[in-house]
């Protein structure tokens, strides 16, 4: 037919170099085409893996048998056929049915995982929600993607509309940039954050909150993601204020006396003079 023989003679190691070059053409590109699916993690790849070689093989092996005995005349042909057939139904229904047996194990282990795994989170969740710290978790890009209860409390305003950078809104309007942009720094280097800003309440007035935040890293070292507390320190603040509201006073106090005051360390060192001292030098 077109000029071509029936049979075509091929020395063995002709046909294995065919075969070693074919299943190259195969693995070549691992990660598309048909071979994405027979490399896949998932149960279709697994069943592949598992499947494909018998698919190859078992044929092969009770054919050449099947052939051997019509050889020895142990059956006909016909009894022949029927054997081959009954022998790949056998092996193939054994193959399929250990396949779905490991396929449910499998299936069992990952709906007990993902139990265990969203029991582990509601506990977290749990443990989080009863801290008396604003917490919140970001993205390794920034964007902030959790806030929890304690912060909607606070600032009254629904938690998806502060989330990715719309927290900055509840900001005090002179930290905003400052506290943005030591975020934003915080989240190219890769370390930790530390930085005090007031946020609006529900009511309208502000506090002063110091906000801390660390990475937490795959092995590698890569941020994955952000973990953050905002802890009032309004009371720390207030004092702060009174602190040095006090020093001035006092301070214009020595200023007003008519006598040379000043002040030093513990090791002698002068650290204050009042306005008589300057007048007088």
């Amino acid at each position: 037919f077109f000029g071509i023989t029936a049979q075509i003679g091929m020395a063995v190691h002709t046909a294995i170099a065919f075969v070693i070059l074919s299943a190259g053409t195969l693995f070549l590109r691992p990660s598309a085409g048909l071979m994405a699916t027979v490399t896949s993690d998932a149960p279709g790849g697994y069943l592949a893996r598992r499947l494909l070689p018998a698919a190859f093989l078992a044929p092969t092996a009770l054919g050449w048998l099947r052939w051997q005995g019509q050889l020895h005349g142990l059956y006909n042909s016909a009894v022949g056929v029927a054997l081959f057939a009954s022998s790949n139904i056998a092996v193939f229904a054994v193959l399929i049915w250990t396949s779905a047996k490991l396929l449910n194990r499998s299936d069992a282990d990952r709906v007990l995982a993902e139990s265990s795994f969203r029991a582990s989170e509601n506990r977290s969740r749990t443990v989080v929600e009863s801290l008396p710290q604003m917490v919140w978790t970001c993205l390794p890009d920034g964007r902030c993607h959790y806030l929890n209860q304690r912060w909607i409390d606070y600032t009254g305003v629904p938690e998806e509309e502060h989330l990715g950078f719309g927290w900055l809104d509840a900001v005090h309007a002179e930290d905003r940039a400052s506290v943005h942009e030591a975020w934003l720094a915080a989240v190219r280097s890769g370390g930790a954050m530390d930085a005090p800003y007031r946020v609006r309440g529900r009511n309208g007035e502000y506090r002063w909150f110091r906000a801390l935040a660390v990475p937490l890293r795959d092995p590698q070292g890569t941020p994955v993601k952000w973990f953050g507390t905002s802890t009032d320190i309004q009371s720390l603040k207030t004092a702060e204020m009174s602190l040095r509201d006090s020093e001035a006073e006092l301070r214009e106090l020595a200023d007003a006396m008519p006598q040379i005051v000043w002040a030093a360390l513990p090791s002698g060192e002068v650290v204050y003079y009042n306005q008589r001292w300057h007048e007088y030098t």
